[in-house]
């Protein structure tokens, strides 16, 4: 089905339905060949990275109309057939592929939790720390509703909508995070993360916007897991309980993690906890822009323009001049946030001394 829609689509190009055939183009990923990824990526990964280019390389060529569009199309139709010969696999194929879902959409979210919990624990805001935990525990709670519900609603729901759905949770998530690491490098050293995570004034909205945090960023990885997971039982059905042995045994290897990273926590001085906490929570705001956008680019809802045909997705990076740019706009908000602070501080430290001469010079009179 999603070659035959390909073949639509460059029909479409070439009769000069640019729209059209951009249309059919983005329906035969997202309705045909999205649902079968998750299989797909547990047999071979390699593959599924090279159709997604693939395809994005193709709606380039049409929306801009130039000579390579017959080549590209002839390249995502091969690939596409490579990807249909490939067997479905047993037990322990699914197995390997829940486990690996569940590892993949989950770290992130794991990372998250657990620079925190080290954060707030350090700073002795138990309290905060207690919002922490409401977060990811009412997440995964929605996650285990949404797989209930999954039966009905993926029928239902579109792929158009789906990916909707992740691009905008990935870019809220960006968004609170950019929050968390301007707040969390305004205060790189102990006193100053302990005196503001104290301020009785912030208490109620730092456990928020915590909370809200950690809620939005689980929540996330269960609602892609929960689309993995369906694509698996699709692909390699009767293997169900072989996705569960992976996906719990994943769920555990992240709880190991978080539990690792609070165990280093601990012994980790203040400032060389706050400055590895800064960077992961800097690094996963521009590693979840780079998914936010991309997602809305193969939704069509964001312009594509391809540079280059590289990609780390682990990082977040992909070809596109518009994912790059954004994300070097958060690199440029981030490193301004980082100056802002420095000079902010110094500038308090400069006053310091000016304040203690005044007394002196009164006791002299």
């Amino acid at each position: 089905q999603a070659r035959a829609a390909v073949q639509k689509a460059v029909l479409l190009a070439r009769n000069g339905d640019t729209a059209g055939a951009r249309r059919a183009l983005i329906s035969a990923y997202l309705d045909h060949f999205e649902p079968h990824e998750a299989g797909l990526r547990a047999r071979e990964g390699q593959i599924v990275q090279e159709v997604e280019a693939a395809f994005l390389s193709l709606r380039a060529s049409i929306e801009t109309r130039d000579a390579q569009l017959e080549a590209r199309a002839a390249r995502l139709d091969g690939l596409l057939e490579k990807a249909d010969s490939r067997a479905a696999g047993g037990g322990l194929v699914a197995f390997v592929g829940a486990l690996a879902i569940a590892l993949r959409e989950g770290v992130e979210a794991a990372l998250l939790v657990a620079a925190m919990l080290a954060l707030l624990r350090k700073a002795g805001r138990e309290r905060d720390a207690d919002a922490v935990h409401v977060g990811w525990v009412s997440a995964s709670l929605a996650g285990a509703a949404t797989w209930w519900a999954s039966g009905m609603l993926l029928v239902r729901l579109s792929g158009a909508s789906r990916e909707l759905a992740e691009g905008v949770f990935q870019l809220v998530t960006a968004a609170l995070l950019l929050y968390a690491s301007h707040w969390l490098l305004a205060s790189l050293s102990a006193k100053r993360l302990v005196s503001f995570l104290s301020a009785r004034t912030m208490a109620a909205g730092s456990a928020a916007v915590i909370l809200g945090l950690t809620f939005i960023a689980v929540y996330r990885e269960m609602f892609e897991a929960v689309l993995f997971f369906r694509g698996l039982l699709l692909e390699a059905p009767g293997t169900g309980a072989s996705v569960a042995a992976g996906a719990v045994t994943g769920l555990l290897a992240l709880v190991g993690l978080v539990a690792a990273f609070q165990r280093v926590g601990r012994r980790l001085r203040p400032r060389p906890l706050l400055v590895t906490c800064g960077i992961l929570l800097c690094a996963l705001a521009v590693l979840m822009v780079g998914h936010g956008v991309r997602s809305l680019q193969i939704l069509g809802a964001v312009p594509l323009t391809i540079w280059g045909a590289f990609q780390v997705p682990a990082l977040g990076l992909y070809a596109t001049r518009e994912g790059l740019c954004a994300q070097a706009l958060v690199v440029m908000a981030l490193a301004g946030s980082a100056l802002w602070t420095a000079l902010r501080r110094d500038g308090h430290d400069g006053d310091a001394p000016d304040r203690h001469p005044q007394p002196a010079a009164s006791t002299a009179r």
